[in-house]
């Protein structure tokens, strides 16, 4: 989710705090538990309140033109000075409820809701109640009413205008090895490259091997696996045609191995998020950490050649000593196994 502006939250939380000073001592004599959303997009719709809510992103304009089939909405909603309550960090604390309504297709939905804790003079105070949401579009103009309220019957809204040109799809598949075995991140640093008409975009390659390229409209497209390392992959590229409908099983194959290890203690315990550099030819070309769920193994997937690789932990405590320093492998036509560390407090 994208960070949404708080500014004018930071700056309307303290509009209730009054003090008076008196023999050098400051008294708070008056706070409410509201806290405002922004300043308003000028365009809300039916309000009780004005500013209550406000859509910042995509935008604070009254519009916005969107070829995606839906739309990520966030802004900002006021905290209730009638029932908001402190602080368990759950938005609920609020006392606000934010829902949206999409006008011209009917859809509605409730939006997610964040609220952070603030202090003051040692005393905590809700503070940045924020929202966000992903609303279906249709065809043409949508109209898009975002409505926050609280039990008292305080209620604010604000609308933006959603413009969706032309309809899009979505492009996936999967990236293996030539076992099935996936190569996506954590693994690999493979990547792919889609360009075509107006489109110039990179995919990330999930943990499962799979990806999603979604907003496409229609047209012919050129897609490439694209790594820093010497992979090889059948096909080379795809060309795709969309033409009114998703389309799937885009599939590549690299002929690549994997080497892998576990880093572990004296104990027989593995270590988690301990950093493993590989390099070939003295240059680190990626890395991978140890997991915590796996208990300290790791894998890597690379082609023929030859590696050298290095364990680095990268907390700031403990601290380790690793033996070997490093190690040296030649991959050459099957997986590498048992390529381990252990690790000793220093």
């Amino acid at each position: 989710m994208k960070k949404v502006s708080s500014s004018f939250m930071n700056n309307l939380r303290y509009v209730c705090l009054i003090f008076v000073v008196t023999f050098g001592l400051i008294t708070i004599i008056g706070s409410g538990g509201g806290g405002g959303g922004g300043g308003g997009s000028g365009n809300n719709t039916g309000d009780t309140s004005s500013g209550l809510i406000t859509i910042v992103f995509p935008t604070s304009e009254s519009s916005y033109t969107e070829y995606c089939n839906s739309l990520d909405l966030s802004g900002e909603a006021f905290i209730s000075p009638t029932w908001s309550r402190c602080c368990t960090g759950f938005a609920e604390d609020t006392g606000v409820t934010v829902t949206w309504e999409n006008k011209t297709t009917g859809e509605s939905g409730n939006a997610s809701q964040h609220v952070d804790i603030c202090y003051f003079f040692m005393t905590p105070h809700l503070c940045d109640h924020t929202w966000d949401a992903s609303v279906p579009l249709t065809l043409g103009d949508n109209l898009i009413v975002v409505t926050a309220s609280d039990p008292a019957g305080k209620t604010g809204k604000d609308s933006i205008t959603v413009a969706k040109p032309e309809y899009t799809y979505c492009i996936s598949g999967k990236v293996t090895n030539m076992n099935g075995q996936p190569l996506g991140t954590f693994v690999s640093d493979i990547d792919l490259h889609l360009s075509g008409e107006n489109i110039d975009e990179d995919a990330i390659v999930y943990a499962d091997g799979s990806y999603g390229i979604a907003c496409i409209p229609n047209g012919s497209y050129t897609l490439t696996p694209t790594s820093p390392m010497d992979y090889t992959f059948e096909p080379e590229y795809h060309t795709i045609v969309i033409n009114g409908s998703d389309v799937s099983e885009i599939n590549f194959v690299a002929d690549r191995y994997f080497i892998s290890g576990r880093v572990k203690d004296e104990n027989d315990i593995g270590i988690s998020n301990v950093r493993i550099d590989f390099s070939s030819n003295d240059s680190i070309i990626f890395h991978v950490y140890t997991h915590a769920i796996d208990k300290g193994y790791y894998k890597v997937v690379v082609p023929n050649g030859t590696y050298t690789f290095t364990p680095l932990y990268i907390d700031f405590y403990p601290h380790y000593i690793f033996t070997p320093e490093n190690a040296t492998v030649t991959v050459n036509d099957e997986d590498v196994i048992n390529v381990n560390f252990l690790a000793k407090l220093n």
